[in-house]
């Protein structure tokens, strides 16, 4: 019948534990140590967040980088531009001048 009853149940261990040896100077030392472990910490990242912000400023910021590279390409193309308008006019002059040999030459021929 226990079977069926559940009449037994154990109850949970329970933890329970008490340090031996307790120095409460010691425990002191520790938690100031560990303050001045994090403002070091903390003074040499504000050291290294102002070192970078003086990097930051010398370089350059990242838009800046892509209006540079967008005007470079602009410009680039502009003189590409400019490039071919001079062939285009050398040939148009180039026609001309043979367009007006032939003229001259045809004339005396006759």
């Amino acid at each position: 019948m226990a079977l069926f009853g559940g009449h037994y149940n154990r109850k949970p261990r329970q933890f329970e534990y008490r340090p031996l040896y307790y120095d409460p100077e010691k425990e002191e030392r520790e938690r100031r140590r560990r303050l001045m472990k994090l403002r070091k910490d903390m003074e040499e990242a504000a050291e290294e967040d102002a070192q970078d912000l003086e990097s930051e400023e010398e370089q350059t910021r990242a838009g800046d980088i892509i209006r540079r590279k967008f005007r470079a390409d602009r410009e680039f193309r502009a003189e590409m531009e400019r490039q071919r308008k001079r062939k285009n006019m050398r040939t148009i002059a180039l026609i001309f001048i043979l367009s007006l040999a032939m003229i001259w030459i045809l004339n005396n021929a006759m």
